[in-house]
């Protein structure tokens, strides 16, 4: 890796919104790389789930969960790890839901990778049915000279 006292940096720091309930079930299903008997097992786990929710003294009809894992199981940490299977050419943090990539610009007049790297999370991001808390997504560009470099990024 380039040293970041000499070349600027760009960090960008992502939460997926409400990534435990979000889990389709038959997107984790599909991800599942385990022998069939274990399949069938978490299957049997994670479908025909249903809630109802009471609201003082009311109480609606049930009705079947489509998503999301149950929290504080055994196999929700599990699940987690294997459906998250987002990665990066750049250099990538994840801790459960939270994502942060970072990379190192040359000085040359190559540009960014990250934009790239944000539309393909993007993607990821819809062909999984989750959704990005763009509200609390942040990104920091370290300069240590005049800034030569433009540093908006998008993520949608």
């Amino acid at each position: 890796m380039a040293c970041c006292y000499r070349n600027p940096s760009n960090s960008s720091s992502f939460v997926y919104d409400r990534f435990f309930h979000r889990i389709d079930h038959n997107i984790l299903l599909y991800k599942l790389n385990v022998p069939p008997i274990l399949l069938k097992k978490c299957t049997n786990f994670l479908q025909h789930r249903h809630q109802r929710v009471k609201l003082r003294s009311s109480i609606s009809s049930w009705k079947p969960i489509h998503s999301g894992v149950p929290q504080g199981t055994k196999l929700g940490p599990l699940f987690f790890l294997m459906v998250n299977d987002l990665c990066s050419d750049l250099l990538m943090y994840k801790y459960v839901d939270d994502c942060t990539i970072f990379e190192v610009t040359p000085i040359s007049s190559e540009p960014s990778a990250q934009q790239d790297e944000l539309d393909r999370i993007s993607k990821w991001t819809i062909d999984n049915n989750m959704k990005l808390n763009i509200y609390i997504a942040k990104v920091l560009c370290i300069f240590l000279k005049e800034p030569r470099l433009s540093c908006a990024f998008v993520c949608q």
